[in-house]
């Protein structure tokens, strides 16, 4: 059975719902009623995959946003989820930057609270404002950004800014490409706060050097090496792999950025995204969420370690069709609903049993 849309593989829809879940649960744990509440921000894509399974998790489609630079991405994505008839759908924005206007969104959040923001949005009235006094939670509950790129400069220095402007309680998610990170220049170094510096030189003595490295690339005081911190991380935990290395800098990259907060980590998935025409590339998926700086800096629960192959994604996909309807499985799924009624057909008949 091939994929429908050539952008995701069988992989990708299972960690993606993966991904989604392992947040649910983290919030529902600590702030219950959060998770449909809030305001999802995600990259729409042309598929709008994340759509169907924050639907299907309980999220209203009116607390969706997906953000693209790509205008066609937009179109497609829109033409598929968008009726234009009245009823309720996902706000779809065509943005060059998603960090600003995630910033955007902030300050208009921050406007609907009766708070000041850092900067205007606008005196017209727009329609984020009106979603937060209507929702009566104003919050981002989570943002996850499904990057086609390596762990890198541009991919921190995005969910770094991303995670100045999440409030506590809010779970980010990033997925990155594995391998090939290289030494950057430093041009247009993002410049860490004078507080984080402060922080630096009183943790310096209880903090690896890797941590003062990567403090200093981002301070634009050392060149980017990525590739370099990760082996440096390897090297001081004695026995973690690069995957384990990888998130630990993400980790490492959050604190430096919001000195009051604690990034838990919740989730570390890996997969391959592999296609019946492409063998596809490895690729991460860490979520983290941002609660309190606990007195004493208890160390965090680990993450939930995942590593998704195509026989756990054909089991799910076999899993989906069997216990849901052919609504949800094509939300799920993310496939037209009479190909959800082909597959459901077929699964529940026993055609697709097997997963090996």
């Amino acid at each position: 059975m091939s994929d429908t849309y050539k952008g995701e593989s069988l992989q990708k829809k299972a960690a993606r719902f993966e991904t989604h879940r392992a947040n649910q649960e983290w919030l529902d744990r600590h702030y219950p009623d959060c998770f449909d509440r809030g305001l999802h921000v995600f990259l729409a894509s042309r598929e709008g995959g994340d759509i169907g399974v924050l639907k299907q998790l309980g999220a209203p489609l009116r607390n969706l946003v997906g953000i693209d630079r790509d205008l066609d991405a937009i179109k497609a994505c829109a033409a598929k989820w968008c009726r234009g008839d009245g009823s309720e759908e996902p706000e779809l924005v065509h943005a060059e930057d998603a960090g600003n206007q995630l910033a955007w969104i902030r300050n208009c959040l921050e406007k609907a609270k009766g708070l000041p923001a850092p900067n205007d949005c606008g005196d017209a009235e727009c329609w984020i404002e009106r979603w937060g006094r209507e929702s009566g939670y104003p919050y981002i509950t989570s943002v996850f950004w499904d990057f086609c790129a390596h762990l890198d400069k541009s991919t921190i220095d995005m969910f770094t800014d991303t995670w100045r402007r999440l409030s506590y309680g809010s779970v980010l998610s990033v997925a990155v490409l594995k391998g090939r990170e290289k030494q950057q220049s430093t041009h247009r170094a993002l410049q860490a706060p004078l507080a984080n510096r402060k922080r630096r030189r009183s943790w310096r003595s209880i903090h690896p050097p890797s941590y003062s490295v990567m403090a200093e690339m981002m301070s634009g005081a050392r060149e980017w090496d990525v590739s370099g911190v990760l082996e440096m991380i390897e090297q001081e935990t004695g026995d973690i792999n690069r995957t384990g290395a990888r998130w630990l800098l993400m980790q490492q990259a959050l604190w430096l950025v919001d000195d009051k907060s604690e990034p838990a980590p919740i989730l570390v998935l890996e997969y391959q995204s592999s296609t019946t025409t492409s063998h596809g590339v490895p690729m991460l998926i860490c979520s983290f969420a941002k609660t309190r700086l606990s007195l004493g800096r208890r160390p965090a629960p680990p993450p939930k370690i995942v590593r998704l192959n195509n026989g756990d994604a054909l089991a799910w996909r076999n899993q989906v069709l069997q216990n849901v309807d052919v609504d949800a499985a094509a939300d799920l799924l993310n496939v037209p609903r009479l190909t959800a009624v082909a597959w459901k057909a077929h699964a529940t008949r026993g055609t697709y049993a097997r997963t090996g």
